[in-house]
């Protein structure tokens, strides 16, 4: 594939031509197993993407470890059911970019976004405990929030795509030399995925796009003892922060 790919912008060929060409041979191309874990923003993205480029090309299963897509784009919902509150994902901030702009405007088209006229109020801690807080009416700033939750932008990006909720993925990765085919310990050269709860065999993939933050910690067994190693170092020695959201609603 990607190699069609360079071989069609080195001889300046459209890549479009590359694509449908590919579309046009796929009863001799074998689809791409590709697995995503995690239904947040990031993973969401990445299996639309995949899933426009042609489902002759590749087969994309989506695991979420909750019991709906999301990540950080969580909305909760009062037990009366009279109100929610978006406690992962608060707004998007305006887009400093065409190629971000482009996809707001697209998402507003299919009505999982809405724009956002907001009263925010910004609290400082000043030395001895001081606090100041300042409030300024933002709408002017182009805030965008998922419409009519915060998860409706992962929900429409993963129409028409097969997800699989309340499991947690465990990865491990047969090497090309493997002589053995075995349920139990996957086909050579492909990511073998299973559920960490029960244990059942999930299935083998060409391609695995971790996106779930837990996939890859110190507590996990199973990126951890596999490659690439870079990528579990470079998760290592990410620092994390605390954001914490109070919920709070009031009657008039």
């Amino acid at each position: 594939f990607y190699l069609l790919l360079l071989w069609s912008s080195t001889c300046n060929i459209p890549t479009t031509f590359a694509l449908n060409f590919l579309k046009s041979s796929s009863t001799m191309i074998r689809k791409t197993k590709v697995a995503v874990l995690g239904s947040g923003v990031a993973g969401s993205v990445v299996a639309n993407t995949l899933r426009r480029q042609g489902s002759e090309l590749f087969d994309i299963k989506v695991f979420e470890v909750g019991r709906g897509p999301g990540g950080r784009t969580s909305t909760r919902t009062s037990r009366e059911n009279d109100f929610q509150f978006d406690h992962g994902m608060q707004f998007l901030a305006p887009p400093h970019t065409k190629e971000f702009d482009s996809l707001l405007k697209e998402w507003e088209a299919d009505g999982c976004t809405a724009k956002w006229d907001a009263n925010i109020h910004s609290v400082s801690t000043e030395a001895g405990g001081l606090h100041q807080m300042n409030s300024y009416t933002d709408g002017d700033r182009g805030l965008t929030v998922g419409f009519p939750a915060a998860n409706s932008i992962v929900k429409n990006l993963l129409r028409g795509i097969d997800v699989k909720y309340n499991t947690r993925a465990m990865v491990s990765h047969s090497p090309l030399s493997s002589s053995s085919s075995s349920s139990s310990s996957g086909t050579a050269g492909k990511w073998m995925l299973k559920s960490e709860k029960t244990g059942e065999v999930l299935g083998d993939f060409d391609w695995v796009v971790c996106t779930d933050r837990m996939a890859a910690s110190s507590q996990k067994g199973d990126l951890m003892a596999n490659d690439p190693t870079s990528h579990t170092a470079t998760v290592l020695r990410s620092n994390g922060f605390f954001d914490l959201t109070d919920s709070v609603s009031w009657a008039p």
